[in-house]
């Protein structure tokens, strides 16, 4: 007689091993799946923070009332009021006080010559401007209402989400 020896798998075990195998598989697909849809978060992050610092910037660089002179002084006051927040009946390329931007909202984004930056479509832009609170003033140790606006820049990507900046412009 011959003895018989034992090559291969049972039907069992390989049904067993195949069951492990796609349930590892499907497990690595769900997390690589999850990992390819926020591939592109970083980018869009990227887009967004250089929208925002570019809108910042410009409002920076303008003065920080109508009412203050090239320079800032004297700062506006209540011996110079400061004017009333938003434009002063001027374009978006005119606007040279910060309180101008009040209200701004552009979809998409524009360039401080107020050109549509086409890269950014579907981005959407909002900013307001408004004077410090009291609770803010004391807080931040300062004499006057006047002596500060909050500014915010809201930047939306174009799957909804939204992403706040905030610039404190003194009154100097």
């Amino acid at each position: 007689m011959h003895k018989r020896v034992n090559q291969g798998f049972t039907l069992v075990e390989t049904i067993v091993a195949m069951l492990i195998i796609s349930i590892a598989a499907l497990a690595m697909a769900s997390a690589l799946g999850f990992a390819f849809a926020r591939s592109s978060d970083g980018l869009l992050e990227a887009k967004v923070v250089y929208v925002a610092q570019g809108y910042l910037e410009e409002i920076q660089a303008r003065r920080y009332d109508e009412a203050t002179p090239s320079g800032g002084i004297p700062p506006c006051q209540p011996v110079t009021p400061c004017s009333a927040l938003g434009p002063d009946s001027e374009s978006r390329e005119n606007y040279d006080d910060v309180d101008d931007y009040n209200g701004l909202l552009d979809a998409p984004p524009r360039d401080s010559l107020n050109q549509i930056m086409s890269e950014f479509s579907g981005f959407s832009v909002a900013v307001t401007v408004d004077y410090a609170s009291s609770a803010q003033i004391a807080a931040w140790n300062l004499d006057d209402a006047t002596d500060a606006k909050i500014v915010s820049v809201t930047v939306t990507t174009p799957d909804g989400r939204s992403r706040p900046f905030i610039m404190i412009r003194g009154n100097y």
